[in-house]
């Protein structure tokens, strides 16, 4: 499962909260997840990506900002 707080995808494992955040890149320009990381005392990984949902989706998706 998959958790967006405070626009950062949080999931129980690293490989899951990757898959989320490429699939944000797969909708809109993104920067691609950063490298995940673990807070102490809180279950899961946290992943960041920035996404710009200011325009439409787009067709293919693309972590190039050139190529929109």
């Amino acid at each position: 499962m998959v958790a967006a707080v405070g626009g950062k995808p949080e999931a129980a494992d690293e490989e899951t909260a990757h898959r989320a955040a490429v699939a944000l890149g797969g909708l809109w320009l993104s920067s691609g997840p950063s490298a995940p990381w673990h807070t102490p005392g809180q279950p899961g990984v946290t992943v960041r990506a920035y996404v710009d949902l200011r325009r439409a989706p787009l067709a293919g998706g693309s972590f190039d900002p050139c190529a929109a």
